[in-house]
């Protein structure tokens, strides 16, 4: 039993710790200098080596399980004896997707999506878009009815059906690339992933992988991915949500070069635009937006490790703040939006797990008394 959870905890840290660091690590000197310090030094020294490679081989088996399917065998494991365990393929497709999508430089992907409700058979929604990405501050965004175009620090947003044009700030949180790369590094990260099978779509050959979570039967998901087994993308995507199922199917461009035409705010020269910028006063730092403000800025202790300070945006006709959190590639977003009119509250949308979340808002509510923390 001791053995499977050695086994547990290496696997654990080799999934935190990608093939390229942790060979970068392995291969790192070790200080084997004993010459002229005592002989306590010395016996110090050979046991700090002896532990440190048992715990290099430690975390080799585990690559090598991983990578090579190495079998440990036992036969019941209610007698305290480990049961046979065999880790798929399916790390190595997951660890392949995510290092294909973050090394994606262009792209362009089209989308469409239909949601139903399985026991009553209703179409809840039937959407199709396309994205023409090249950069978090710089795509195209368009559906039937919808068209954003960010471009540097500005957003244009153009409403068919409103026959209106927004200029508003930039918003890299809009991009559909962007959302897709930040749900594989959730699935890279979700323990509960696995191989289920194998299956032609559009005679492409694809993995599929299913992943499960949730807190109870009641609020239970299952995502399953077709997989190309030669671009490593994405081709379907199915989530079923307690009742309700969602099917989104890819088309995907591996363009090199993309029209800069395309990225450029080319509407139509007779609709009505409507400049929102104005509302706003945008800062770099929180230093900088303490001093355009009456009140003290909340700040949290805990933003979690990568993330950076995005932008300050403080609303001109509201007693209002909010500070935006991305981190490093802009998949993952903290917007913390305060308030001050009868009472303090403070907004917190994310698209981080509930438990990073949960430590954030405590930690405000440790710093700050007398405020109101709203989750969306």
């Amino acid at each position: 039993m001791k053995l499977y959870n050695l086994y547990k905890e290496c696997r654990k840290y080799a999934n935190e710790h990608t093939p390229d660091v942790l060979e970068k690590v392995l291969k790192a000197p070790l200080n084997e200098n004993t010459e002229n310090t005592s002989v306590e030094c010395q016996k110090r020294s050979v046991w700090n080596y002896l532990l440190t490679s048992f715990i290099a081989a430690a975390i080799l088996m585990s690559l090598s399980i991983i990578f090579v399917n190495i079998h440990f065998w036992g036969s019941n494991r209610e007698n305290g004896i480990v049961p046979k365990v065999t880790l798929s393929t399916s790390y190595n497709i997951v660890y392949a997707m995510q290092k294909t999508y973050d090394n994606i430089k262009t792209i362009v992907i089209e989308g469409k999506e239909i949601s139903k409700n399985m026991k009553t058979n209703v179409v809840l929604s039937n959407n199709s878009w396309k994205e023409i990405y090249a950069g978090p501050l710089n795509y195209r965004y368009e559906t039937p009815d919808f068209i954003r175009v960010v471009n540097g620090d500005k957003s244009w947003n153009y409403y068919k059906d409103l026959n209106r044009i927004e200029i508003i700030p930039s918003d890299p949180s809009g991009s559909p690339f962007l959302a897709l790369k930040s749900k594989i590094d959730d699935i890279a990260k979700n323990d509960s992933y696995k191989l289920v099978g194998s299956e032609k779509i559009d005679g492409i050959d694809t993995n599929v992988i299913e992943v499960r979570s949730g807190n109870s039967k009641n609020d239970s998901w299952v995502d399953t991915y077709w997989i190309d087994k030669k671009t490593n993308f994405i081709l379907k995507q199915e989530t079923l949500h307690n009742d309700i199922k969602t099917v989104i199917t890819y088309k995907t461009d591996f363009a090199s070069d993309i029209d800069e035409e395309s990225l450029k705010p080319n509407f139509p020269s007779n609709v009505p635009v409507i400049d929102r910028l104005t509302e706003f006063d945008i800062f770099h730092s929180i230093n900088d937006a303490q001093k355009a403000v009456n009140f003290d800025i909340i700040v949290p202790d805990k933003i979690p490790k990568g993330f950076k300070l995005f932008e300050v945006r403080k609303y001109k006709n509201e007693n209002a703040i909010e500070l935006d959190y991305y981190n490093e590639d802009f998949t993952k977003f903290i917007f913390i939006q305060e308030y001050h009119k009868d009472k303090t509250t403070v907004n917190i949308m994310s698209n981080l797990n509930d438990d990073v979340l949960k430590r954030l808002k405590d930690d405000l509510k440790s710093k700050y008394k007398n405020i109101v923390i709203n989750m969306n």
